[in-house]
């Protein structure tokens, strides 16, 4: 779980970076100047980085088939399959707009990272710690329990970068036996929020 930021973030910043260098070397504008239709070159973009983070997500999903880790149980994959999907969607937005918040290509270089360690790693192993120290119970309907299924669902309201770590954090604490259960779980709400 820890490594989902450090899986992402190269591949983030690198969308962030490419979007900040066209504005600085006002790339968008001579494009859009030259007869470019602005919806050509962003959906070009999107789909652009769109590919590129589905092929690193679904590189990763075959990692964890193929060595089938005690975390997360084979039931679970449709559900993080379908947010690996919708994941992207989120992400490479949030990586746009984060070109707005920096003054700099390198400024952005340097606490862009943090920001998604803090967005992405910090919340997920949180919540992870919180819903697993409840013993693993699925129906524990304790003060506890209840507080981190909260924070559960107000990190997968509020936090763009929670979806995909915030489900495979779920499934990793919660387990269920069959896909259906995931899929009217706590796990889905990072999917139906993102």
């Amino acid at each position: 779980l820890a490594y989902m930021s450090l899986i992402i973030s190269p591949v983030v910043m690198s969308f962030a970076n490419v979007v900040f260098k066209d504005a600085e070397n006002k790339c968008w504008f001579v494009s859009v100047s030259q007869g470019l239709p602005k919806r050509a070159y962003w959906l070009g973009t999107v789909l652009a980085d769109y590919l590129t983070i589905t092929i690193v997500l679904a590189t990763l999903f075959v990692a964890l088939a193929m060595k089938k880790p005690l975390l997360w149980p084979t039931e679970a994959y449709p559900l993080i399959i379908l947010e690996s999907a919708i994941f992207p969607l989120v992400l490479t937005p949030c990586a746009y707009a984060a070109t707005t918040m920096f003054s700099s290509r390198e400024t952005l270089m340097k606490f862009f990272p943090l920001t998604l360690l803090f967005g992405c790693g910090v919340p997920t192993m949180g919540i992870y710690f919180g819903l697993s120290g409840l013993g693993g119970s699925r129906h524990d309907v304790s003060a506890a329990a209840l507080g981190w299924e909260s924070a559960h669902i107000a990190m997968s309201l509020l936090n763009p970068m929670y979806g995909l770590p915030g489900v495979l954090a779920y499934t990793a604490a919660r387990p269920q036996r069959t896909v259906e259960e995931f899929f009217v779980s706590g796990a889905l709400w990072p999917v139906v929020l993102s």
